[in-house]
């Protein structure tokens, strides 16, 4: 019994560093908006810390549901690569043509890097 609890509780802390790592992406939804950022480098704390304060970007608006998973959704509309000059891509979804636009010029004003899809 003591050697099968070792080996369990060796296995689970040799796997929690893939476990963190593999809810490296946040999606936010809020009024029929998706988002998707993606984490390439940020430690887990302060890409916590990033999703939550992104959430909090709307003033007054209800804080859209935020879900941590292993990967972004495809199709995507567009992605911002290195957003907000940070270790991060967005990805971007259900935007109409204007509001796609003024994310695209949100991207390159926040020193990322926009990719079309």
């Amino acid at each position: 019994m003591k050697l099968i609890f070792r080996a369990v509780l060796g296995a689970s802390l040799i796997l929690s560093p893939l476990a963190l790592a593999a809810e490296s992406v946040c999606i936010m939804e809020r009024d029929g908006l998706k988002d998707c950022y993606q984490n390439k480098g940020l430690d887990e704390a302060k890409f916590k810390e990033f999703c939550n304060s992104v959430n909090q970007i709307v003033p007054g608006a209800p804080p859209a549901k935020i879900t941590f998973t292993d990967a972004c959704p495809n199709p995507t509309q567009g992605i911002c690569k290195n957003a907000f000059g940070q270790p991060l891509n967005a990805f971007y979804y259900n935007r109409d043509e204007h509001l796609l636009e003024h994310t695209k010029n949100g991207c390159a004003h926040f020193k990322g890097t926009w990719s079309a899809m």
